[in-house]
Order: structure tokens, then C-alpha cells, then sequence
């Protein structure tokens, strides 16, 4: 089951020594980013199934500890994943990179692949809900994708098995319809001046009441602009609203 968790094995990249010898200046760049965002964040070989960086302390948000974890291969995933997740895990990314090799390979690094699972550290009684997203880092000479990278975040909604893709610079976006098992395109997703506005003071601790002043409207006005981002990003709280905003690069 392990083996065809990562990438369909036609799609499997073809690397050489070459290419390998570009991985310390490519893994400098995943450490440095890792730092300035402090999410926990790892690189996958798809070719070798190797964990080939790992952040420190990648189970910190489910209660777990560095050396908790199994970080060096896709076993990882059989260790801290349950069964019904990783079930969705290895559907989700056999068909997403199939979705990806249709794509011009230009392009195929500007996609990001997001969507709730559940984690669990060895010494959590239970797993804990994760906000997990992967990216194209480096193609084979081919265009098939040789490393990937991923992050570990709070979820900002309670959903689970939803997945969504996304392409850097556009508002398009995709997501799995599990049912039919396909990539499929969804309403594009934008927020209007007047949301950015209230979620970026929101996101300063200002009450409704200050948003209203700031932006010289009424305090009616302000829970209306509230209360049409909730229908849009579909959640149910300011905070919520910040979360997915920033997961979901709208601001």
C-alpha cells in the first residue's frame, strides 16, 4: 500500500546524480523558509520515498516530540495517520498528480495541494486534526514531480477528507470530488476591498464597533460585510475567517 502513496509509479521521476547534487542548495531554501514561517515542514523524494528535511519538531502541533516519530520515510504516514486518512491520503495523491501531469510543465510548481487530516503522536491518546499541504519543489528533466514540499498548520475549519488545489497567481481553484475520484474546477475564490479590510483589523484585535469607525460605516454595515465573508469562505467566526484567509492566500 505504502509504495504507490506518493506519486503513481508511471509517474515516478527519473533523477540522477546530477540532480542530487543540486539538493543542498534546494534544502537550504526549504530550512530558510521554514524558519521565517515556523511551520512544521518536510521534503519528499518521490523517487527514493525518503524524507530528505524534516523541521524540527514536525509533530509539535499534535501534542508529539521529534524523536516520537518515524521521519524518514512514507512509513511516517502508517504510524501517524489513521486508517480511514490514509485511505483519503493515497486517493488525493495518486489523482493529484495525475491532475498535475496534464498540466504544461511550466506550470506544474505552482500548484498546492490542501486538506484536513488527522495526525497522531505516539504518546497522544488521540489524533489530532491538521491542516496539511504539499507543492511541487523540484521536476525530473521529464516533468514529473521529483520533490515535494510539506507543511503542518492549525486547521481553520473542523471539515475532513476535502481536498483543494490551488495555482500561485490566479484564482482558480480545484478540488477532489471523492465520489467520482477526479479533479474537478470550483468557483474561483476572491474577497472584496471591503473584506480584506475587515479581516485585516479583525485580525488586529478591533472590535466591530472600532471596524465601523476606521472604515466610516455603520456598525450594521460592518456585520453585514461580516456576515457575507462568513457565507463566502464558509465558517462561522472571525477567527475562523483570518485562518482561511491566510491558508488560502486572499489577503
Amino acid at each position: 500500500m505504502l509504495e504507490n502513496l506518493l506519486a503513481p509509479a508511471f509517474l515516478r521521476p527519473k533523477v540522477t546524480e546530477e540532480d542530487y547534487k543540486k539538493l543542498p542548495m534546494i534544502l537550504q531554501g526549504v530550512e530558510a523558509a521554514a524558519r521565517l514561517s515556523y511551520m512544521p515542514t518536510y521534503v519528499v523524494d518521490l523517487n527514493t520515498q525518503q524524507f530528505l528535511y524534516v523541521s524540527e519538531n514536525p509533530l509539535a502541533l499534535t501534542g508529539g516530540k521529534h524523536d516520537d516519530s518515524d521521519l524518514g520515510s512514507c512509513q511516517f504516514y502508517a504510524n501517524h495517520i489513521p486508517h480511514e486518512c490514509l485511505e483519503f491520503l493515497m486517493e488525493v495523491s495518486q489523482i493529484s498528480y495525475q491532475f498535475l501531469a496534464a498540466q504544461p510543465p511550466e506550470d506544474r510548481c505552482l500548484f498546492t495541494l490542501s486538506y484536513n487530516l488527522n495526525l497522531r503522536a505516539t504518546n497522544a491518546d488521540q489524533p489530532a486534526l491538521i491542516y496539511h499541504q504539499c507543492t511541487p519543489l523540484a521536476l525530473d528533466r521529464e516533468g514529473n514531480v521529483w520533490l515535494s514540499s510539506r507543511t503542518f498548520a492549525l486547521p481553520h475549519t473542523d471539515k475532513i477528507h476535502e481536498a483543494y488545489l490551488r495555482k500561485a497567481g490566479s484564482a482558480q481553484r480545484w478540488y477532489y470530488n471523492r465520489q467520482l475520484r477526479r479533479i474537478e474546477p470550483c468557483a474561483p475564490l476572491a474577497l472584496d476591498e471591503k473584506e480584506v479590510t475587515v479581516i485585516r483589523l479583525a485580525s488586529r484585535g478591533l472590535s466591530v464597533e472600532d471596524t465601523a469607525r476606521l472604515m466610516h460605516k455603520s456598525v450594521n454595515s460592518v456585520k453585514k460585510y461580516r456576515n457575507s465573508l462568513y457565507e463566502k469562505l464558509g465558517v462561522s467566526s472571525m477567527t475562523e475567517a483570518i485562518a482561511y484567509a491566510q491558508c488560502h492566500h486572499l489577503l
